[in-house]
Parts: C-alpha cells; sequence; structure tokens
C-alpha cells in the first residue's frame, strides 16, 4: 500500500511540475547506495520481477524505527536478558554496522520530531535503556526527545562501519560498564527477515500494543479471531465493523 501511495502521489507531483534529483537510484546517496550498501547492477532490479515477488521478501517490523536500527536493538535486548546491568552503569556503547546503517541512523543525536526520533539510533538505545522499551509512545513524546538521562545514553554511542565479505549485515556491538565489565553480542541482519522469522506469538503481541491504544482489548482480541480466519470469508467487510472505532 506505501509503495501504491507513493507511484500515485509521485505522479501527481510530476504533474504540477515537481523535480528531483536525477541520481536518485543510482547516486551517491541515492536508493541502491542506501539500501544495497555496495555497488548495483541496476539491469537486475528487473531481471526477475515476479519470481518471486518482492513481497514474500517483506520484514516484519517489531520497533518503530528506520530498519537500521533493529538488528542492534535485537542484540541490546538479548544483552539485557542475559546479563544484569543499569543503565547508569554504561560508559560506552560502540555499534560494528554495515557502512550504510551508520549514515543512517547515528547522524540525528537530538530528535525534534517523531520521524527524527525513529532515524535515531542513539534515542533508540537511551529509551530502551532508560525507559525499558522501545514501544511506540516512546517515539512520539515530544518530552522523551529532551530527556536529559535519555540521551546521555544515547551520547554514548560509537558506530563504526563493520565490513564483512560473508556476512554483509552482521551487526556487533559491545557495552562497557563502570569498572571494565565488557559485554557483547552480535548478530547477521535483524530479526522478522526471511533468515530469522518472528514466531506468530510475537507478531501478535505487536499488534495488540498498537491495536490497544485505539481499540477497546475484547474488540483487538475480535480483530485477531476474524484475521485468522480470513482465507474463509467471502468478503472483507466483515472485518470493517471491528476496526472502527466507536
Amino acid at each position: 500500500m506505501i509503495a501504491l501511495r507513493s507511484g500515485i502521489q509521485s505522479a501527481f507531483l510530476a504533474k504540477e511540475g515537481f523535480t528531483g534529483p536525477l541520481t536518485v537510484f543510482e547516486g551517491r546517496r541515492g536508493i541502491f547506495a542506501s539500501f544495497g550498501g555496495a555497488e548495483v547492477n541496476s539491469e537486475l532490479l528487473f531481471s526477475d520481477i515476479g519470481q518471486p515477488y518482492c513481497i514474500t521478501r517483506c520484514w516484519f517490523r517489531i520497533y518503530p524505527t528506520v530498519g537500521s536500527c533493529h538488528a542492534t536493538l535485537d542484540i541490546v535486548n538479548d544483552l539485557l536478558m542475559e546479563h544484569s546491568f543499569d543503565y547508569r552503569d554504561v560508559e560506552r556503547i560502540r555499534v560494528g554496522m554495515p557502512e550504510f546503517s551508520v549514515m543512517h541512523v547515528t547522524t540525528v543525536t537530538r530528535p525534534h520530531d517523531v520521524i527524527s526520533a525513529q532515524a535515531s539510533l542513539g534515542f533508540s538505545l537511551g529509551v530502551r535503556l532508560v525507559k525499558g522499551s522501545n514501544d511506540l509512545e516512546m517515539y512520539i513524546d515530544p518530552e522523551l526527545w529532551r530527556d536529559p538521562e535519555v540521551l546521555s545514553v544515547a551520547d554514548k554511542l560509537q558506530a563504526y562501519p563493520l565490513a564483512v565479505d560473508s556476512h554483509p549485515h552482521l551487526t556487533r556491538v559491545e557495552i562497557r560498564l563502570k569498572g571494565g565489565r565488557v559485554i557483547e553480542g552480535e548478530q547477521d541482519g535483524a530479526r522478522g527477515s526471511e533468515t530469522l522469522p518472528f514466531s506468530q506469538e510475537v507478531i501478535e503481541a505487536k499488534f495488540r500494543r498498537l491495536a490497544g491504544m485505539l481499540l477497546p482489548g475484547d474488540r483487538v482480541e475480535q480483530v485477531l479471531r476474524t484475521i485468522a480466519r480470513m482465507e474463509e470469508m467471502s468478503s472483507m467487510l466483515q472485518l470493517v465493523p471491528s476496526l472502527q472505532k466507536k
């Protein structure tokens, strides 16, 4: 739906004379460099179109952030479960990640709106360690964008490009604590991808958190039950009443 909307929007903008960079795809900071992370053969873009359709390779995002933050947050969550430490004891957080990810999510250190908060790895680490969550509420609250404790953790982030040819999406995290203790972990890619899929329980838990911001709990459960039998439904209209905010 986002791609469809963007295509229609672009057509209308072009009709009104709106212009953009001619190298939006192949430029130094274009689509290929930002999401391909290396030299790209543009002809391959359409060489196997529909075989399979790209939707089968889509990632589920468990965090409301730019995708380049996800692997780091996965690792930090694992470290928090395995080790007991307080954010006040953190001296440094070193993160090795693909070069395009470093450019993508480490330039914003002081969010000023929702989008900049979602694009800031430092802020995401701050709210996770200080507030204990990366839920959507953490990113839409202006007070948290300026929270001194959150920002103090954000300032401890040291990101660097990590290039491993055999594992191009590898991310490595090292957290140094007071007293010299170091905890670390690594992960090849982010969870929710084709190679690291989420369980149905994790996906449903995310839906409950987000839908619960607008719908009462019993209606959220009704929506889930309806979706579970979607293939048996004769019309999507059966779902609409459950989605309406009464």
